[in-house]
């Protein structure tokens, strides 16, 4: 059963990224710190579904982190379970629109998503806030369970030349029939997944460059 869930959470991790992120005046509690990743969860007034934020300090400048993020092909690689992510169009040099698509354990149908995600550069920072959204150049399908509510950020913050404090946070209802007493579970488990693949993606570019 452990796996299982475990396999549910590394299924829902999307690298996606809309529209100013929307706050919630819940404090955060931390649920995890491992390999210098500090996972917090709170609650969302109106909902559900838990709010988690994942954060960690990457040795790489900041630039380099935010080209992780923005390589939409390389999503596969270092984000879990994550089985497509492609370029829907892009909306000028700072906002695109994505694709992606999630695989899930037997029986569960496999999610996909469609997400805007606007770059927001601020002094030693760049902010990246995203949603989910509509698009007809991605139409739903009959073979995937469309993933529509979905609101996150991430913040790439220089410390020095070599070393990023990464924050990554995000409110997600799959939907279909996840208990949602699993889907709070996994919000310890999807942003640590999510941090240490972008850690291990960064040293990997890093090496053969």
């Amino acid at each position: 059963m452990k796996a299982k869930i475990r396999m549910i959470a590394m299924g829902l991790v999307l690298g996606i990224v809309g529209v100013p992120f929307v706050y919630s005046d819940v404090e955060w509690q931390k649920v995890l710190s491992k390999q210098n990743i500090d996972v917090y969860t709170r609650a969302v007034t109106g909902s559900e579904c838990h709010e988690f934020k994942g954060e960690t300090i990457i040795d790489a400048p900041r630039d380099i982190c935010v080209g992780v993020l923005k390589d939409v092909s390389s999503q596969t690689r270092w984000m879990p379970n994550t089985n497509t992510a492609k370029l829907v169009r892009a909306l000028g040099d700072m906002s695109d629109v994505l694709y992606h698509v999630t695989a899930m354990p037997w029986p569960l149908q496999d999610r996909d998503s469609v997400v805007q995600r606007d770059f927001l550069p601020e002094p030693g920072a760049m902010i990246v806030n995203f949603r989910a959204v509509t698009d007809a150049k991605a139409p739903e399908t009959k073979t995937n369970l469309r993933i529509k509510e979905v609101t996150g950020q991430w913040i790439f913050r220089a410390i020095d030349d070599s070393h990023t404090h990464v924050t990554y946070s995000m409110r997600c209802n799959p939907g279909g029939n996840i208990p949602i007493s699993i889907v709070n579970m996994m919000s310890t488990s999807l942003p640590y997944e999510t941090l240490l693949g972008m850690k291990q993606m960064v040293k990997y570019n890093e090496s053969v460059n």
